[in-house]
Parts: C-alpha cells; structure tokens; sequence
C-alpha cells in the first residue's frame, strides 16, 4: 500500500511540475508579445508623427514660396498727384445745326469792300463841258468821275487815298481797268458818311458771314 502512495504522489509532482513550465511559457511568451505589440506601436506613432512634421515643413514651405511670387508679382500703385483741371472747350457745331447765310443784296456792291464795279459798267456821259475825268482808286468809293467835288468828296480824309486824271473817258476807262485786274482798288468809307452803309439787310448778312467763317476757322 505504501509503495502505491509514493507512486501516486510522485505523479502528482511530475504534472505540478509539467503545469508550473507550462505557465512559465505561456507568460513569457504573451510577454514577448505584449512588448512587440508595443514596441510596434511606439514605431507607428513615431512614424505618423514624423509624417506629421514632413507634411507640415512641406506645406510652410509652400506658403512661403507662394508669399513670396506673390509679393514679387504685386506693382505698387503710384500715387496720383493733383493734376490742374483742364477746361473744357465747347462743342462744335454740326454743319447741319448753323444757320444758313443769307445772300448779299445786289444793289450794295459798291459798299462792300470786297466788291468793286466792273469796268463795262462804265459809260461815256458825253457831257456838255466835260473835259476833265477821275479815277478814284482809293477812296470812300471808287469808279470814274467828271466833276471834281464828287471826286473830292471821296478822297477827302481817306488814308492812302488815289486817283487819277485824265483827258478823256477812254483813257480814264483804261486806267481803271488796269487797277480793276491787278486788284488795286481799295473801298474804305468813313463812319458817319453817306458812303457807310446804312442798309440793315446788309450788315445782318455781313454779321451772318463773319459768323460763319469764324466757325469754319475753329473747326
């Protein structure tokens, strides 16, 4: 019976032994894992943090560069300075809005310094006790005369007046011709005399002209 009781008990301490190993094992090996398991954590943290820190440097450094084209492409607006201000001018006319000129009356030609008879509307006067004939060149009017007052009184105060005398109508006709086409002849009438024309239709048509033609010139 004793021998059976030491077989059985030394048995017993076999497996205890056989369970304590086991345990032994099995705790070093979940050890070994808990630490690897750790171990590749603390790796995967340390790597996600430093991709982290290369994505932040890589972004900074954009913005940077971006900050830098930008103020480099950026012109500074120059101040304006006060500059006088300049009038402006009127506008002009269309040819279609001016007033159309009125015409010239015919019978004013010799009143007009720019018109002067013709020489064919002279004629010989064949009057009794003329022998004497004028061509007034310059003067308050200008044609051929046979009396000296009428002469006088178109030469009296003139500036620069001339005429001539000759014997006979044809030959006063033919000096008036000459100065008639080399444009010799000169009108100037004197305010308050009876050659400054007094005909009111013929200054508004005057007055119209020169209006006219100041426009033409500013145009």
């Amino acid at each position: 019976m004793s021998v059976a009781t030491g077989s059985s008990h030394s048995g017993l301490t076999s497996s205890s032994a056989s369970m304590a190993s086991l345990s032994v094992k099995t705790t070093t090996i979940t050890d070994t894992t808990v630490e690897r398991t750790y171990v590749r954590t603390k790796v995967s943290a340390a790597g996600s943090e430093s991709e982290t820190r290369t994505e932040r440097t890589l972004r900074r450094k954009k913005e940077v560069k971006e900050e830098l084209i930008g103020s480099s492409t950026v012109t500074p607006t120059p101040q304006q300075q006060d500059r006088p201000s300049t009038p402006v001018p009127p506008p002009l006319q269309s040819p279609a809005s001016r007033p159309p000129v009125r015409p010239l009356p015919d019978n004013t030609y010799l009143r007009c310094p720019h018109r002067y008879p013709h020489p064919n509307t002279f004629r010989n006067p064949k009057v009794k006790g003329a022998h004497r004939y004028y061509v007034v060149i310059v003067g308050q009017e200008v044609g051929i005369f046979w009396d000296w007052n009428d002469v006088a009184l178109r030469v009296h105060k003139v500036s620069c007046a001339c005429y001539k005398k000759c014997t006979t109508f044809q030959e006063a006709f033919q000096r008036y011709r000459v100065a008639y086409e080399r444009g010799e002849l000169q009108v100037k009438p004197i305010p308050g005399t009876q050659f400054w024309g007094d005909d009111s239709e013929y200054w508004d048509a005057m007055e119209d002209l020169s209006e006219q033609l100041s426009d033409i010139h500013v145009a």
